[in-house]
Formats: C-alpha cells, structure tokens, sequence
C-alpha cells in the first residue's frame, strides 16, 4: 500500500515539475492561474486518495471483526 502512495505521489510531483518547466514560456497571469489549478487538483486528488484509505481501512476491520466472531463461535 505504501509503495503504491509513493508511486502515486512520485508521478503528481513529476507532472508538477513538467508544467512549472512550461511555466517559462508563459505570461506571468497565466503562471498563477495554472498554479492555482494544478493545487487544486493536487488537493482533490489528496482528498479522493484518503476516502479511499479510510473505506479499505474500514472494510479490513468489518472483515477482521467477523472473522474473530466467527472463530468464537467454533470454539
């Protein structure tokens, strides 16, 4: 799973460092509006990615729950 978050990150920081090389062939208005657009995407998808956790995270104890109550019932 970690690896999976580091990989994830590694590539949005790659495409980050490719726009902000774009960036110098822009006019200054356009740098700010495209920084402010790609934070918010990088937000979102920070957002989206740590539901995700959480609804893994949850499922992993709902089944980890039931598997422990079913092991006190064959006991």
């Amino acid at each position: 799973m970690n690896l999976c978050l580091h990989s994830m990150h590694t590539a949005l920081l790659l495409a980050s460092l490719i726009l902000m090389n774009l960036f110098l062939f822009l006019p200054a208005g356009v740098h700010v509006r495209i920084w402010l657009c790609s934070c918010q995407m990088h937000a979102d998808f920070m957002l989206k990615l740590l539901f995700h956790i959480q609804l893994i995270t949850t499922e992993f104890h709902e089944i980890h729950s039931n598997t422990r109550k079913l092991m006190y019932v064959r006991s």
